[in-house]
């Protein structure tokens, strides 16, 4: 009983997983004022109010907050200390490392103890483990279940006998944690040990069963979840829906549209969700019958989520009208569709530009990432929105910049500025911004940021070096390429070495053996970048590598947004072989992937030659009609001068342009499928 009461006590050890069938789902931002109220928030003399700023800048990722919430670390109440610990791990403050380590094992509350566990093993603070070890038979059931979830982050193989011996003679709670260490852990073996919980026990270890195998042994996952989908438990339904999502499961269609057509709300929408990450196309009708007698909100939302991601130009009415909801999520969730079936005839000047001075600033930011997409330059001014009132703004006015050519000179100075901004929004932006403008003047404040803590701020600047092609760079990059911590930035540094040196044979090697690693464990993200680092000398062996993970990404599989920030990367290619690829993806079946590649062939052409994203590749058109070759500004060779964009400006040279991969890639690798 008194276990029970605890496990109440400690919610961020149960705390549902994020749905990947929600895919990029757009959520309202803090703006900058409400950042700086939080943070004043911090010192009330109300402990509950204190809590509630830290929980909520932790989980909106405000790095601004961070010496406010080490202070808080001596605070007087426990669950305040507890609070700021777990913050500092979703932050993934590592100087923080040494005192929440001291926290783990000298606080008098044990609840104190088990979060600064917990976020020992978000930072990955390996100097813990042994202590962490020891945790696993204290006497108080938090610190024993944080310990294990410490485990499964970053046990390695040294956990796994010990999360064995738990799974047998722990307590139902506590086996409900360690079947999902197990799957954290990643570690096949366990397979044997977790098969008999997929269908005995109880409906929470039925559910942590199915989340472990699924990324462990897919194809067995596979076979079960349509059973799964007929069970009658919600929790346990959704988790298969998202096991679906992320996985495939051909046989599941007629279990989803059931779902769809008859469950109640909430499970129809997450059904809805599901239906669109898979493309399952034959999903509008009913998803639109749901949307008639106008659901709750969540639902609402997911309603017209999906429809949006499978390219439905049917719910464009509804989606227009939520253009003028007084509730912001759904404004800027019309907006994101928007920007995904892009319809011809949307008339900018009365239903988007009033919205850049929407009252909410998220929705603002997404109503000047539309413009810029479309060609609409009325965002611009002496200076970009936002400026030092809204990083949202600001930050979406940076990443549109990529549709300007020439980028005015006031405004490449002020990317240097904003380069070096204390806002990681901002300065990520920028570091991007300069990169696809390939600025040499900030080559050095790059050489200084790819030695930052920072893993966000690291991937940025090593990315923005690989797009320079500064030969200065060369040694930063293969040194980074084999020693930084996170393989995404270990990939990008490759791939930018490879982009300097195509024939070094040495670094060719290394990109053929991660790609064919990250190949074998179905990572397809990585071993794409690693494919493109091996195409890059133009050799027929390593072409044919990139284009059978191209065709895995771009042409089957998910659809997913990831997989259209991949298109942008084309652009790494001469025109001989670049341009064949975009035609490619203008004709995927998946609809982000056609829709990214319309934005492209829209900027860089004449404007009647982009075509509504949900057009079906089947449809009849006329014979005579011919679609010009795309003229885009790849790599080098383009010979072609300036910017055929719609507001009919020229420029004095191609630039380079690729805008970033998912965040996906930076967040823990769930997802197995294509």
């Amino acid at each position: 009983m008194l276990n029970s009461l605890l496990m109440l006590l400690m919610p961020s050890l149960t705390a549902a997983p994020v749905q990947v069938a929600a895919d990029d789902l757009p959520k309202v931002a803090l703006s900058q004022q409400q950042r700086q109220s939080l943070i004043s928030s911090l010192s009330s003399p109300t402990i509950n109010t204190r809590i509630h700023a830290i929980s909520t800048l932790g989980l909106e990722r405000v790095r601004e907050s961070v010496p406010h919430l080490i202070q808080l670390l001596k605070d007087d109440n426990p669950h305040v200390r507890a609070e700021a610990a777990t913050a500092l791990g979703i932050l993934k403050v590592k100087n923080a490392g040494p005192r929440l380590y001291q926290i783990m094992l000298h606080d008098a509350s044990p609840l104190v103890r088990a979060r600064a566990t917990l976020a020992l093993a978000e930072i990955e603070y390996t100097g813990a483990l042994g202590a962490i070890l020891m945790n696993l038979d204290r006497p108080d059931i938090r610190e024993r279940m944080a310990a294990v979830r410490a485990l499964g982050k970053f046990g390695g193989p040294k956990a796994f006998n010990h999360l064995i011996r738990l799974l047998r003679s722990g307590t139902p709670e506590l086996r409900e944690t360690v079947i999902e260490a197990l799957g954290d852990l990643g570690d096949r073996q366990v397979v044997r040990y977790l098969f008999r919980y997929l269908e005995q026990g109880s409906t929470r270890l039925n559910r942590a069963a199915l989340l472990a195998l699924t990324r462990l042994h897919p194809q067995m996952v596979q076979s079960r979840l349509p059973q799964l989908l007929r069970r009658t438990e919600p929790e346990l339904v959704i988790a298969a829906l998202d096991s679906a999502a992320q996985i495939g499961c051909p046989d599941c269609s007629r279990q989803i549209l059931q779902l769809i057509e008859t469950a109640e709300d909430p499970i129809a929408s997450q059904a809805a969700s599901a239906a669109a990450y898979l493309q399952m196309r034959e999903a509008i009708e009913p998803i639109l019958v749901r949307l008639q007698p106008r659901p709750n909100l969540q639902a609402r939302i997911l309603y017209l989520w999906s429809l949006g991601r499978l390219g439905a130009m049917a719910v464009l009415p509804e989606t227009l009208y939520a253009l003028t909801d007084p509730l912001p999520e759904l404004r800027l969730t019309a907006l994101r569709i928007l920007r995904i079936l892009r319809p011809d005839k949307l008339n900018l000047d009365e239903t988007i530009l009033p919205m850049l001075q929407d009252s909410n600033p998220s929705v603002a930011a997404e109503a000047i990432l539309l413009l810029g997409e479309y060609g609409n330059r009325s965002w611009i001014g002496d200076r970009l929105p936002g400026g030092s009132t809204s990083t949202l703004r600001l930050g979406a006015a940076i990443t549109s910049l990529a549709w300007i050519h020439p980028l005015p000179a006031h405004l490449l100075t002020e990317l240097r500025t904003w380069s070096r901004s204390e806002d990681n929004r901002i300065r990520n932006a920028a570091i991007a911004s300069l990169g696809r403008f390939r600025d040499v003047a900030s080559l050095d404040q790059l050489l200084k940021s790819v030695y930052s803590s920072d893993d966000r701020l690291r991937w940025e600047a090593v990315r923005a070096l690989a797009l320079l092609r500064s030969p200065e760079a060369r040694s930063t990059l293969a040194a980074i390429a084999t020693q930084d911590p996170l393989r995404v930035v270990r990939a990008y540094a490759l791939l930018g070495v490879r982009v300097l040196d195509p024939v070094a044979k040495s670094f060719e090697v290394m990109a053929r053996s991660r790609f064919e690693e990250r190949f074998a464990e179905r990572d397809y993200a990585e071993a794409y970048v690693y494919a493109l680092a091996l195409a890059q000398d133009g050799r027929k062996d390593n072409l044919e590598t990139f284009q059978k993970v191209f065709d895995l990404l771009l042409k089957a599989g998910a659809n997913a947004s990831q997989k259209a920030e991949f298109v942008d990367l084309l652009f790494l290619f001469g025109e001989k072989w670049g341009a064949p690829l975009m035609e490619e993806a203008l004709n995927s079946p998946l609809t982000r992937v056609r829709a990214r590649a319309m934005v492209w062939k829209a900027r860089y052409s004449q404007p009647d030659e982009a075509r509504p994203v949900a057009e079906r590749d089947d449809q009849a058109r006329p014979a005579a009609r011919q679609e010009p070759a795309i003229r885009l500004p790849f790599a080098q060779e383009n010979p072609r001068s300036g910017c055929g964009c719609r507001t009919g400006q020229s420029g004095s040279g191609p630039h380079l342009l690729w805008i970033p991969l998912a965040a996906l890639l930076l967040r823990p690798r769930r997802r197995r499928r294509a």
